[in-house]
């Protein structure tokens, strides 16, 4: 045990090096703060385990959290627990609090208590690859919920990503004139999935010839978002369209906004679709949002490790179609 304590920790170090280096971009039972840890689409097919299955209710699931603050990964979290405890089945989550290494040690907790299948949203892409080499190892399936990682995961779901920005950017040319001076709030770049919605924001500003004039990263956080906008703002005060990469960053950006006396003459879009987020659709304060499923990536990844403990064959990336939200169905999707 402690030679794979630490190879994995040694792993985790490598990742943290790479991070430094600029890596490359795209959330029940009793808590224990101490750990973190909390109880209660390709054509490439994956054929499932070899040997017997056992009963569905004697399963051991973990799931591990980039942070359980952010609505996104919490709602991921409560996809899971809801089909893990369909099936009867055991669950523990792990909360990294935003800390790559964290995570990585508390792969290295899953994999010595003996899980059946470990879900991972890994906080960054290099450290999701880190903790599936490890679970290759240890002959664990893991589920790659989000984010993304390099190996041979057994499974992974994701929105696509690529697609919702394609939507944001068809928004804000639709709705603006030739005057459009545009910004865009970029997430955590080290997230490979998550990157590809700038990607596809900035294909079709491409197409249609707008140049996108602002563009910094936020980091996924409000609290940037709303410091970043409030920079853009105080360099440029006719910035009239704004992308965030999601609703927190919106969210803040919303507020600099607000304090600038531009609410009226910006368009805001957001992404993810979290209540928040919606909510300020429906408010008035942001102009769209586009949405992802995120409980449904934790109802599709348990089911995924059903197929693979049965040894049936499943599709082994599932990429789902985000959806556009604004005023007209705002009320409808929030209500869903």
């Amino acid at each position: 045990m402690k030679k794979r304590g630490a190879a994995l920790l040694l792993a985790g170090a490598m990742v943290l090096s790479m991070i430094g280096c600029g890596a490359k971009g795209g959330d029940v039972g009793s808590s224990d703060a101490g750990s973190g840890s909390t109880e209660s689409g390709s054509t490439e097919s994956n054929d499932g385990a070899k040997g017997d299955a056992k009963a569905d209710s004697d399963y051991r699931f973990v799931y591990l959290s980039p942070n359980q603050a952010n609505p996104f990964w919490l709602t991921i979290s409560e996809g899971v627990q809801a089909a893990v405890d369909e099936k009867g089945a055991t669950l523990t989550i792990f909360d990294a609090q935003d800390d790559a290494a964290s995570q990585v040690s508390q792969a290295e907790d899953a994999i010595s208590s003996g899980a059946d299948a470990i879900l991972v949203s890994p906080y960054e892409s290099d450290t999701g690859t880190a903790i599936v080499e490890r679970c290759n190892e240890e002959n664990i399936p893991v589920f790659v919920l989000d984010v993304g990682a390099e190996g041979n995961y057994t499974g992974f779901i994701a929105a696509d990503n690529a697609q919702g920005g394609e939507l944001a950017a068809k928004y804000i040319v639709e709705n603006t004139d030739d005057s459009r001076n545009v910004a865009e709030i970029q997430g955590v770049l080290a997230r490979e999935v998550p990157a590809r919605r700038g990607k596809g924001f900035n294909k079709v500003m491409d197409e249609e010839s707008v140049k996108v004039n602002y563009c910094q990263p936020a980091n996924c956080d409000r609290s940037q978002g709303m410091d970043i906008m409030d920079t853009f703002l105080t360099q440029d005060k006719t910035i009239n369209a704004v992308f965030c990469w999601n609703d927190e960053m919106a969210l803040g950006a919303k507020e600099a906004i607000a304090a600038h006396g531009l609410s009226d003459k910006v368009l805001l879009v957001g992404f993810d679709g979290t209540d928040e987020g919606v909510q300020a659709v429906i408010n008035g304060e942001l102009a769209a949002d586009i949405a992802q499923k995120p409980y449904q990536f934790g109802t599709e990844g348990v089911a995924m490790a059903y197929k693979y403990f049965n040894g049936e064959e499943f599709e082994k990336d599932l990429w789902i179609d985000c959806e556009l939200i604004t005023k007209e169905n705002a009320e409808e999707f929030l209500t869903k």
